[in-house]
């Protein structure tokens, strides 16, 4: 009896052990998965979901047909998901699987996409649109909203210009217009802004850039691009070129709870690498060959009288009499070595701050942002001081039926750009052109001394050198904008909903230009200033309906949209000459001539 127990339990052992010697080899071997996904609802194939093995870095996503192939071991579990659905988790045991995937609603509320005049669900987008996210932009450090789009859209192409504060050029896959420009229309919040200008400068001093300024970086949730016809078929020709759409942060997430942030960012900026030039030394030997390099081209000429030189004559003022018209300039070293490359650019210092308040819930909600932004250029002199303040309020009024939204933007900017001209035409002698080609023998100017000791080695010519270019002319340049704007939001019924947005902004720009008496503009003009300023006032309205319904397997989204604007441009340009002084400058135009 006692063997019969004790042999009924050694084959239970056995049984065990080969059982979990039968799963482990089980599920140690490799399978060849193959599957398609599916959407639940409709049984349509979804290309590009996401196939994850579990537990290492084994992925891919489905093809046009919705199949996928990939290589796991049995009893692995994969994670399947796609934007807008349930992520779902199956553990395989075995080959072929059907995978149907179920609309997560929640999900899909929350991707939108904006198109304009309206937000949509990700899953209806049409067209050619790239969205930019906070998370993606707050990887992208910058000073401007043009810089933060470098490199995130294929396509887009940024010029950006090196001065403090300056604007930037942008153009959406390539030129679309031979005289309207390459810049986009941008959309902040909903409405058609456009971007900052300077007022006009004086002929020669820099060209008028613009930019987006007015919006602070740190403001920005997301930012959409429209690159094709999407673009015009919402906004019509001034689409053309693409549409660039910025939207503002909200409070709506906060849950009644207030918080304030405060970032600091500093940074060093200096130019990556100096061209090389001669130097003073190097410089007067170039010199002094030139020179003999001359004389050699005078004295082998064959048509001289007496005879060219055939290398066994003496060279002297007998044999060749012509060579006492040359000089040597440099028979001794002057011992002057300016680099004008050092002289004229900087390491130059910058920083930001910024404070940020939020607070209240998705009825009732306020952010509040002030920005202060300080750039130095590189070019001495040169620099420029931002100072952003956007705040946005939200409120739920009348039982929750109406949406109440005010956003308020307000920018001052103050800076000197460094001249890029010397007023003369087709002679490029503007500061880095003159960096890099002044003659290295000259030193700085010391006081009481003007252009005149330059013109011996520039044929005569009067010219400046790039330190007294960029130290002494001023090209100031001020501006303001303020913009206000009011939105309503009423659902009417639960498939209609009606929108209103009224918008007021108004820019001005000032620009104050003097060329003083020790460069070579101020002393041909004996004094030389211009005053000029911009104002651009624009009002926008609109009222849109939208009416959504859903049938079947249908979904109807239909918009019916109406805008004003009008816009006031005034700008004044005043320039005088012959001040004599240098004294008071572009401040007194009735002590010019």
């Amino acid at each position: 009896m006692v063997k019969d127990t004790n042999h009924k339990i050694i084959m239970k052992n056995i049984l065990l052990i080969l059982s979990i010697l039968f799963s482990t080899i089980l599920f140690s071997q490799e399978l060849t998965l193959k599957g398609t996904v599916f959407e639940k609802d409709t049984n349509l194939v979804l290309p590009g979901a996401t196939i994850q093995v579990i537990g290492n870095d084994t992925g891919l996503v489905t093809d046009f047909d919705g199949n996928f192939e990939i290589i796991l071991k049995i009893g692995d579990i994969i994670k399947v998901s796609y934007v807008g659905f349930k992520t779902i988790e199956l553990p395989i045991v075995s080959s072929p699987v059907s995978i149907y995937m179920e609309t997560d609603v929640n999900e899909l509320d929350e991707v939108t996409v904006s198109v304009g005049y309206f937000d949509i669900s990700e899953k209806d987008l049409s067209g050619s649109i790239v969205q930019i996210k906070s998370e993606q932009l707050e990887k992208n450090r910058s000073g401007s909203v043009e810089s933060i789009l470098q490199g995130q859209v294929s396509g887009l192409v940024v010029s950006e210009s090196s001065e403090p504060g300056g604007g930037s050029g942008v153009s959406i896959r390539g030129t679309n217009s031979i005289l309207g420009g390459t810049q986009p229309l941008y959309v902040l919040d909903g409405i058609p802004v456009a971007p900052l200008s300077d007022a006009q400068g004086m002929g020669g001093s820099g060209s008028q850039q613009s930019s987006l300024s007015f919006i602070n970086p740190n403001d920005i949730d997301k930012i959409e691009v429209l690159k094709d016809a999407a673009a015009t078929a919402i906004y019509g020709a001034r689409g053309a070129n693409g549409v660039i759409l910025v939207t503002t942060k909200t409070a709506n997430n906060e849950n009644g709870k207030d918080k304030i942030s405060l970032n600091y960012e500093s940074y060093v900026t200096t130019v990556r690498r100096n061209i090389n030039v001669l130097d003073g030394s190097g410089f007067e030997s170039y010199m002094n060959q030139r020179v003999l390099n001359q004389i050699y081209q005078e004295i082998t000429d064959p048509t001289r009288n007496g005879g060219p030189f055939n290398g066994s004559q003496e060279i002297n003022d007998v044999n060749f009499p012509e060579i006492i018209e040359y000089n040597m300039p440099y028979p001794q070293s002057t011992g002057v070595n300016t680099n004008w490359q050092d002289e004229t650019y900087r390491l130059s210092l910058s920083d930001k701050y910024n404070i940020n308040y939020r607070g209240g819930d998705f009825k009732r909600n306020m952010t509040m942002s002030l920005g202060v932004n300080n750039q130095e250029g590189v070019i001495i002199n040169s620099n420029n001081k931002t100072i952003n303040f956007n705040m946005n309020a939200k409120r739920k009024a009348f039982d929750e039926k109406i949406d109440v939204y005010s956003k308020t933007y307000f920018t001052h900017k103050k800076g000197n750009a460094a001249s890029v001209g010397n007023g003369e035409i087709f002679q490029q002698r503007g500061v880095v052109s003159q960096a890099l080609q002044f003659q290295p023998i000259f030193s700085l100017l010391e006081p009481g001394q003007d252009d005149d000791i330059y013109s011996i080695l520039n044929e005569g010519n009067i010219v400046s050198n790039p330190y007294s270019l960029a130290k002494y002319v001023i090209d100031s340049k001020k501006s303001f904008s303020f913009r206000q704007t009011l939105q309503i939001v009423s659902r009417i019924t639960p498939k209609l909903t009606a929108t209103f947005k009224g918008s007021y902004n108004f820019q001005k720009s000032n620009r104050d230009n003097y060329y003083p008496l020790n460069t070579t503009r101020g002393r041909n003009t004996n004094g030389q200033a211009s005053q000029s300023f911009l104002e651009h006032s624009k009002s926008y309205a609109e009222v849109n309906f939208r009416y959504r319904n859903k049938f079947q397997n249908h979904r109807l989204d239909a918009t019916l949209v109406g805008t004003y604007e009008n816009n006031e441009i005034r700008s004044i340009l005043n320039k005088a000459r012959g001040f004599g002084t240098d004294a008071t400058s572009f401040y007194n135009f009735a002590s010019a001539e």
